[in-house]
């Protein structure tokens, strides 16, 4: 953001890029190795900023739920001028898994697209740069 504000897009999460604790769960629970796990993440942010990069969004903040994680991001729903749903069309393309322990209203909303993504076999559940998820 242009103030520099940082944004947790809720309900969504993507693969892990950097050397940490979540890399390691994430690759004991997938059983995939750490460096192909921190690629797919790569090619998820990679998605995500070309998907946001210089365009006006519009940050929605959930009835209810906190307004900021431990990191101090904003935790929103995110929409592009357009209409575009960002949280929900990056888990359609397959760029993301939906983050289960948000207890968000769009909670089935993002498992359905979750599960179109996957039968689809479309981004990360696909072939990415020679990945296969």
């Amino acid at each position: 953001m242009s103030d520099g504000s940082k944004v947790r897009l809720i309900g969504i999460d993507t693969p892990e890029k950097y050397d940490s604790d979540k890399l390691n769960r994430e690759s004991d629970m997938t059983g995939r190795d750490k460096e192909t796990i921190k690629k797919l993440g790569e090619a998820a942010s990679e998605y995500v900023r070309k998907l946001v990069e210089g365009k006006r969004v519009t940050l929605v903040r959930e009835s209810g739920y906190e307004d900021k994680d431990k990191y101090n991001r904003l935790l929103r729903y995110v929409y592009l001028e357009d209409g575009t749903f960002v949280n929900a069309r990056i888990i359609e393309d397959g760029y993301a898994n939906v983050y289960n322990a948000a207890q968000v209203s769009k909670i089935n909303e993002f498992k359905r697209l979750e599960r179109e993504a996957r039968e689809n076999k479309r981004g990360l559940w696909g072939e990415v740069n020679g990945l296969r998820q």
